[in-house]
């Protein structure tokens, strides 16, 4: 999560895809941002200066909630002079790499962020 403004639109069209339910008593942000302003880059990374970093590379899950959240990231980076590699895996979930056991996507995935780390 690198909005926590909660400002991309795949909050709202991924959302009834997606298993990872946004439900208040289940998320995390209430207690990160607290009281302070969610538009800080401090507190999410897609509002910071992200010019000149080293490469990224990113996957985003086609179903997940966050999936905005990726592609402005690699957006954000390619026009700050950053290398990005920015991969949508289709009818795929938030967090499916955790189901690499079962799901071939998910080695796929691993296997491709091993090869470039």
């Amino acid at each position: 999560m690198l909005d926590f403004a909660k400002t991309g639109e795949s909050m709202i069209s991924r959302a009834k895809k997606d298993p990872y339910r946004l439900k208040p008593e289940f998320f995390y942000d209430r207690l990160y941002v607290a009281k302070n302003d969610p538009y800080r880059p401090s507190i999410s990374p897609l509002y910071a200066d992200l010019k000149n970093l080293p490469p990224v590379f990113i996957h985003a899950a086609d179903y997940d909630v966050f999936l905005s959240d990726a592609i402005r990231l690699h957006d954000k980076l390619l026009s700050g002079s950053s290398p990005s590699t920015l991969k949508i895996w289709p009818k795929m979930w938030h967090n499916f790499q955790m189901s690499a056991d079962i799901l071939p996507e998910g080695k796929i995935a691993i296997r491709e962020a091993v090869s470039f780390f």
